[in-house]
């Protein structure tokens, strides 16, 4: 897998993450993050794929306003993101490419 997909990835599971601790809902996060009427849909897709579609990818600024929702800052957890990244690589060889 492509270290930028790899990169998404552990960003989505990681705001999932903090969703979760926080006791939000998924559908009230994707709410505030992409709107009233079609956030809940649009966060379900970036997190999962459904049917024969692949999980729907994020912009820039998506990513942005995802950590600015969670009053993250969006270059702090994209180093963390990257950190984690490699540790877990180096835990499990396999997962090199």
């Amino acid at each position: 897998m492509p270290d930028y997909i790899e990169f998404e990835t552990f960003f989505v599971e990681l705001t999932c993450e903090i969703i979760e601790e926080r006791g939000l809902t998924h559908s009230e996060f994707g709410r505030n993050v992409f709107g009233e009427n079609d956030g809940p849909r649009i966060w379900r897709s970036v997190r999962n794929a459904t049917g024969n579609k692949s999980r729907r990818k994020l912009s820039l600024q998506e990513a942005y306003m995802i950590s600015d929702t969670l009053n993250k800052n969006l270059f702090l957890t994209a180093w963390q993101n990257t950190q984690q990244q490699r540790a877990e690589k180096s835990q499990h060889p396999s997962l090199q490419q």
